[in-house]
């Protein structure tokens, strides 16, 4: 297969490189080897004084037209060559470029000075507006004419229209609120590695009850670190592990208790790692925020640029606190289960740390299911050929590996993603297990985002990263909770791989973030379709398919004490929403209201060592602050998109997916999303379909 190398590079010296690309199938793609953080930040540099030099010679013309404006994509598509590498190997390879955090740090200061600069360009707003004024500004295409509204709604966002001092203040605002942001996050990630609890041999009855898949990878990290016993870390895999399964209660108590002081000053491992200060700074930066911008509160600004704003703050509120109402009778019956049998375990009073433990006993004996048991169906690389195939029978794309793949780790793997005729027309990277120096949880971004030019197309590339356990010596296999996360970030995936957009400003990236999260939710549904289900299993040791009676039980936990998964929803969205409303002035107002809503919500009290705000990194360093309720907001969508493929038969429909991929999907941010759905649906959104969806008694 041919291929041709170029260098992403506005230096004109060989020497000055962040990063090869590679042209291969059509694909372009990073040469991960290639890449050099010290010529990084010269190429931003370089690339930012670009941007402000086009600025000036649109702001210049008489009369710009839309090809004029639109021209500086060019850069700003190297921009996101040059970032986006540094930004990805930084979540993902920390212990192999220790260095990286000065190189993110002065990155995200070059950006946000860039930023600032062209928000309150006037001269830059005046061409957009003068472009919305020609005569021929109709004969646009709907595309070309979204992206020119929305970048001048965009700049009257950012405040164009402010007087110097107050523009002056912001720029200040956004710059310490994108340092406290970085602080927050890292914080976070280094706290939870400081942690790590060796079980010597002597005492490895304290395992009792953990699979012995999850003690192996616990020997093994002991090992890793010239130790000998098992070593228990707060990652996700160990953290659930213990706190599901231990039968010691004082090794779950241990973990759960390090895992919820992560951060903050009665964290074990790292007390001066506290994210205590930040967050009121923060909440109150975003307030000043939004009074400079004209809004009385975060959360009008938040919702200003989302599909949300049609109801209101008051509707959120409302929206939240049905959902509410509607699962605490549930999340009562919950509560009463686990109190009743935490008597069966000599427990005299019942902790947070016991219920993971009392749930998942009570779950296996309710469906007579074992999580263990089941991971022993589903081994990854059925998985993955089950998603090529669903592909395949929705839009005739499959999967196919890259096998000689420039990749960051050994254990990442490219895929193209190939047509019915065999044509490469994207291409998705998967780096799933695990490892030190790698943030935690699951995620989804661009490595290369779809445009089309005078040159032709350029395809897109996305990043699904996962953080599941591996096996030393034999293949990897999904719990279902893990097959759920990982068919919830590929929808996200296929959100940008299968967008027809023409421009980088209306890719998927670019949709209203209170909807973004419907494709990755609705796709998850295929993870409780019992045929689907049944294909893509094998048996570890016989190969035979997953028998009916324990598929039945798997797909009969699906509204599991959905009453109390949805409370906890609720109160995550609520705390996020009245604390951007109310603005408490300190760690201990935040921790009192956090306190509150637990008991509103929840229904029961939060011990007084919890520091759940302290990690909460989704709403102070994740781009969900004023925001967290997109989550159930999208499953509203979601539940709307699930009724119409069960109306004409099931998730199988070709038909209803081509339209959904072609509705839903194709446009990206070419539209608002609400309008893709009614495209769609044929009509407005159904929100009684919601709380059924959910589980959740009517």
């Amino acid at each position: 297969m041919g291929r041709t190398f170029y260098v992403l590079c506005s230096i004109n010296e060989k020497k000055g490189l962040a990063m090869n690309y590679e042209i291969r199938d059509g694909l372009t793609l990073p040469v991960w080897e290639s890449f050099d953080a010290a010529h990084a930040l010269a190429e931003l540099s370089k690339l930012y004084d670009n941007g402000r030099a086009f600025a000036e010679r649109i702001a210049a013309m008489e009369s710009p037209t839309f090809a004029d404006i639109i021209a500086d994509e060019d850069n700003d598509n190297d921009i996101a060559r040059v970032a986006g590498p540094l930004q990805h190997l930084f979540s993902t390879m920390k212990e192999k470029y220790p260095d990286l955090k000065g190189a993110m740090d002065a990155a995200n200061e070059l950006g946000v000075q860039y930023g600032a600069d062209i928000s309150f360009d006037k001269g830059l707003y005046e061409a957009y507006k003068k472009v919305r004024a020609r005569e021929d500004f109709m004969s646009l295409t709907a595309e070309q004419q979204c992206i020119v509204q929305r970048a001048i709604e965009g700049f009257e966002r950012a405040g164009i229209a402010l007087p110097k001092e107050a523009q002056d203040e912001l720029r200040k605002i956004n710059q310490e609120l994108t340092r406290l942001s970085t602080t927050f996050s890292d914080n976070v990630t280094k706290a939870t590695d400081a942690w790590s609890l060796l079980i010597p041999e002597c005492d490895a009855h304290r395992l009792r009850g953990i699979p012995e898949a999850a003690q192996e990878a616990m020997r093994r990290a002991a090992q890793k670190k010239g130790q000998v016993g098992a070593l228990v870390a707060l990652g996700m895999s160990d953290t659930l592990a213990v706190l599901e399964y231990a039968h010691d209660r004082d090794l779950r108590q241990e973990v759960w208790t390090a895992r919820n002081a992560r951060a903050s000053s009665l964290s074990f491992a790292l007390p001066e790692v506290d994210n205590g200060p930040l967050m009121p700074r923060m909440l109150q930066l975003r307030q000043r925020k939004a009074e400079i911008l004209g809004f009385s509160s975060f959360n009008e600004l938040s919702l200003s640029k989302k599909a949300a704003r049609s109801v209101g703050v008051a509707g959120v509120d409302d929206f939240l606190c049905t959902i509410a109402l509607a699962a605490q009778s549930s999340a009562k019956e919950d509560f009463a289960r686990w109190q009743e049998r935490s008597k069966d375990h000599r427990i005299t009073r019942m902790q947070p740390w016991d219920i993971p433990y009392l749930s998942r006993i009570i779950k296996e004996e309710k469906f007579d299911i074992d999580d263990e048991k089941v991971r022993e169906y589903f081994p990854l690389q059925n998985v993955l050929a089950t998603l090529s195939d669903i592909l395949e029978n929705w839009w005739g794309v499959t999967l196919a590996p890259i096998m000689d793949a420039s990749v960051w780790h050994d254990s990442v793997t490219l895929y193209a993603v190939k047509n019915k005729d065999g044509a490469t027309v994207a291409a998705l990277y998967m780096d799933l297990f695990e490892r030190n120096g790698k943030n935690g949880g699951a995620w989804m971004d661009d490595a290369v985002a779809r445009r089309e030019t005078s040159d032709g197309v350029q395809l897109p590339v996305a990043h699904l990263i996962g953080n599941f356990r591996k096996p030393a010596d034999s293949d990897a296999y999904l719990s279902h909770d893990e097959m759920v996360t990982l068919f919830h970030e590929a929808g996200h995936c296929f959100h940008l791989l299968m967008t027809e957009a023409k421009y980088l400003s209306t890719n998927m990236t670019s949709v209203e973030w209170d909807t973004i999260e419907l494709p990755s939710q609705f796709f998850e549904n295929w993870c409780w379709e019992k045929d689907t289900l049944q294909y893509m299993s094998a048996h570890r040791i016989t190969g035979e398919p997953i028998p009916d009676d324990l598929l039945d039980a798997l797909i009969g936990q699906r509204y599991f004490e959905s009453g109390s998964m949805a409370v906890r929803q609720v109160l995550q969205a609520l705390f996020d929403w009245d604390a951007h409303k109310y603005v408490p002035a300190s760690e201990q107002d935040l921790l009192a209201m956090y306190a509150a809503l637990s008991e509103e919500i929840v229904l029961r009290p939060v011990r007084p060592e919890v520091r759940f705000p302290h990690a909460f990194s989704h709403i102070f360093a994740g781009g969900y602050a004023a925001g967290y309720f997109s989550y159930l907001w999208a499953e509203g969508l979601v539940a709307d998109v699930y009724a119409a493929f069960a109306e004409e038969g099931g998730m199988m429909n070709a038909e209803v997916a081509e339209r959904y991929r072609k509705e839903i999907l194709a446009p990206g941010a070419s539209r608002p999303m609400m309008e893709s759905f009614r495209a769609f649906r044929g009509r407005d959104l159904d929100a009684t379909k919601l709380i059924p969806y959910l589980g959740l008694a009517t």
